[in-house]
């Protein structure tokens, strides 16, 4: 059984703000990710 995909491939351009962010300022991206995943933290050797 093939599972459809959840989301299109031209989504992610629905949240205007966040697509611009990321292109044009990645690392802020990354950051917030990386605290939401990471609890704050982007690097495990300070753990």
């Amino acid at each position: 059984m093939v599972a459809e995909w959840s989301v299109g491939l031209f989504d992610c351009l629905d949240d205007f703000d966040i697509c611009c962010l990321t292109c044009w300022c990645p690392c802020v991206t990354f950051g917030r990710i990386a605290e939401i995943a990471d609890k704050g933290s982007t690097c495990r050797c300070f753990s």
